[in-house]
């Protein structure tokens, strides 16, 4: 399970400098999926389908949902 997912889900009830960590957590991953050449929009799109799998998978207690969910992506 991603820390930076977990915090990320209840971001509004955090303190401004953690939701600050948080934040550029999730903005420096998107810019590396961009800078190794995905467009901004399937940067976002994979970014989020991971760590929605991630949070799935862990609370589902089922690690092939996670598999499931990115082969779903047809990347």
């Amino acid at each position: 399970m991603c820390l930076c997912g977990a915090l990320g889900g209840c971001a509004r009830s955090l303190p401004e400098e953690v939701v600050a960590e948080v934040r550029r957590f999730f903005e420096l991953g998107v810019d590396l999926l961009v800078e190794c050449g995905l467009s901004k929009e399937k940067a976002l799109s994979t970014f989020a389908t991971l760590e929605g799998a991630m949070l799935m998978a862990n609370t589902l207690g089922a690690n092939d949902v996670f598999d499931e969910a990115v082969s779903a992506t047809g990347d």
